[in-house]
């Protein structure tokens, strides 16, 4: 699963792939200012949709 922009999607796919053929892209999550980014207080961030 990847999440991010469509742009750095596609080129993150492409990239597994080079780096090793059996990265299997099963979905994604974009990100194109449709979520939005918190920080929470254990350091790790949350997306809501």
């Amino acid at each position: 699963m990847v999440v991010g922009d469509s742009f750095d999607i596609k080129l993150i796919a492409e990239s597994l792939q080079k780096t090793d053929p059996n990265y299997q892209i099963v979905g994604f999550v974009n990100t194109d200012n449709k979520a939005s980014k918190t920080l929470n207080e254990s350091g790790m961030y949350s997306f809501g949709v």
